[in-house]
């Protein structure tokens, strides 16, 4: 292959777990590329040669992609999740220090400069913004979701719309699932509990959307958070109107509870929006009566109500 020009640039020197896994990127990944990664960020950018196996050796990371295009006929560029706290550093291989100093260039512009618009579909935040109690059930929340109802929205409410919807469809588990393992993470109360912690979707109005919503991302995310997967913790008996917002109806009737996953379990609900708090209240309370030492809530968005709108 020849000689090439190839490292790590950061400020901390060759040191911690984060060097580690930049050295094992720099070692896994064969052909020419660039990875930037900023400080205290979770997202990474990239541009590689089409042979280059950089997104197979990211994905054996545990890193996920979330958008790649091509940049030209030879090189791929996109951005993605990476390790919760990354530091500011650079991992390259290109052919000379001149190919180097243009390929950052392009990786700044494109993705700090806004060159690249079309990949901010969605949002990719990965902290929650908001912590509450729905009576005595904790949780927490990743956006501030504005409906439908309101028209006149800014550029970042259309992002976690789309954001929301495409949760709701089942669209991008993998991603999500990297999103929520993230943000997981960064609790403080996470360590306390993970030993007997289990991920319980709420359930969607029917079996077939349910499904479609959560049997994929609950398996990945259990898995990235290393607890235990309990999609089959609340049983949905019969289908029901969708009852999204409403307060004061029974949203248990028609769920059966597995005791066995329950009980002496620190319980993480996860579900799209929280906006009355009514399911989290009911099936919370339902899971202390089983067994369970704690329940909280971890959700993609909370509505915004109009008395709150400001956007």
């Amino acid at each position: 292959m020849g000689q090439q020009y190839a490292g790590i640039n950061n400020k901390y020197g060759k040191k911690g777990h984060l060097y580690d896994l930049s050295a094992k990127l720099l070692s896994q990944t064969k052909g020419s590329f660039m990875v930037i990664c900023l400080e205290n960020s979770d997202k990474f950018y990239f541009l590689h040669r089409i042979k280059c196996n950089l997104q197979t050796v990211c994905k054996d990371m545990g890193w996920v992609i979330v958008h790649q295009q091509l940049f030209n006929r030879d090189l791929v560029i996109g951005m993605g999740l990476a390790e919760k706290g990354m530091s500011d550093m650079t991992i390259f291989r290109t052919k000379n220090e001149d190919i180097y100093k243009i390929w950052k260039d392009v990786l700044h512009f494109v993705f700090l400069g806004n060159g690249l618009p079309n990949i901010d579909y969605f949002s990719y935040d990965t902290s929650f913004i908001g912590q509450d109690y729905a009576h005595d059930i904790e949780y927490y929340y990743i956006h501030d979701y504005y409906p439908l109802t309101c028209k006149q929205v800014s550029h970042k409410a259309r992002q976690v719309r789309n954001t929301v919807y495409a949760f709701k469809d089942g669209e991008k588990s993998l991603l999500w699932a990297k999103v929520f393992s993230v943000c997981i993470s960064k609790l403080s109360c996470f360590d306390a509990i993970k030993e007997n912690a289990v991920l319980v979707p709420i359930p969607a109005s029917t079996k077939k959307a349910h499904g479609r919503r959560f049997t994929r991302f609950c398996r990945e995310l259990a898995k990235r958070l290393d607890i235990a997967d309990g999609f089959l913790t609340l049983w949905i008996e019969f289908d029901r109107e969708k009852m999204k917002g409403t307060i004061g109806k029974n949203k248990i009737e028609n769920l059966t509870f597995n005791r066995i996953h329950i009980k002496g379990k620190h319980v993480l609900l996860v579900d799209d929006v929280i906006t009355t708090g009514t399911s989290l209240v009911q099936i919370g309370k339902k899971l202390l009566e089983l067994g369970a030492l704690s329940v909280r809530g971890v959700f993609m968005a909370k509505t915004v109500r109009e008395t709150e709108m400001s956007v």
